[in-house]
Order: C-alpha cells, then structure tokens, then sequence
C-alpha cells in the first residue's frame, strides 16, 4: 500500500476513533457532582430552558449538539472508508484529502479554545495525516 493510501487510512480511522470516543462520553452522561457549587450548575443545565417549540432545556441541547458531532464525524470516516475500499485514483484520494485536511485543520483549530484536549488532539492528528496524504500523492506525481 502506497503512503499516500496509509495516511489517507490513518486519518478516517482517527476521525472514527474521535467520534467514537466522543459518543461513549455522551452516552456515559455527567460525573455527580463533587461540590455544592458544581450541583447548582448541573441543576441549571438541566432546568433552564430556551423558548421555542418544543421548549430545550441547555443540556439538551448540548446533548443534541454533541451527538450531531459525532454523527458528523462518522460520516466523514465513512465516506473516507468508502472512497479508500474503492479504489480510488491517487488523484481522487487527494482531492478528498484536501477537503478532509480543511476541515479537521478547522475544527482542531476551534478545538484549541473550545474542546477537551482529548479530541482536539486526535482532530489535529488527523490533520496531519491527511496533510501527508497530500504530500505523498504530490511526490508519486513528480516521479519521487
């Protein structure tokens, strides 16, 4: 298997590992509260509620938002997955690993200031390799 393919691979097993990873924290729910001051903010996310039809409270929607970020990564593995098992030209595989690599690159860089370091880590590592499968389809191209 070429680099190109074994970067490419890298990164959509990544992206799988951090969506997968992500959705056990969700599916895990909160850690009781180890202060008093930490009960009120847990009781606070549960009860306060954004109007609208039907009313959310913030922990649903979080939830909500959380959830939709795992799904979204696992489409991006599985599309990943796809295109890799079919067989795809290097020129195709670089195509999409240039879109792959733009967006794990945004979302690592929005993970800096808004994630746990956990994903935020394994999206930047993703990047990377995504990064190298560009680099590696641009030197089989020259000849190298």
């Amino acid at each position: 298997m070429s680099r190109q393919r074994t970067s490419f691979a890298i990164g959509i097993g990544l992206l799988a590992v951090t969506a997968l990873l992500h959705l056990g924290a969700i599916v895990g729910g909160l850690p009781d509260p180890a202060t008093e001051a930490e009960a009120t903010l847990f009781g606070l996310l549960e009860s306060y509620e954004f109007p609208g039809v039907p009313p959310l409270t913030l922990g649903e929607v979080l939830r909500g938002l959380s959830l939709s970020f795992s799904v979204f990564l696992l489409g991006l593995a599985s599309m990943g997955l796809t295109l890799f098992r079919s067989g795809a030209t290097s020129d195709v595989l670089r195509s999409h690993a240039v879109v792959l690599a733009g967006t794990t690159g945004i979302l690592a860089a929005i993970g800096i200031g808004h994630f746990p370091l956990p994903p935020t880590l394994l999206l930047g590592a993703a990047f990377g390799a995504f990064v190298l499968s560009i680099v590696f389809a641009g030197r089989s191209a020259g000849g190298q």
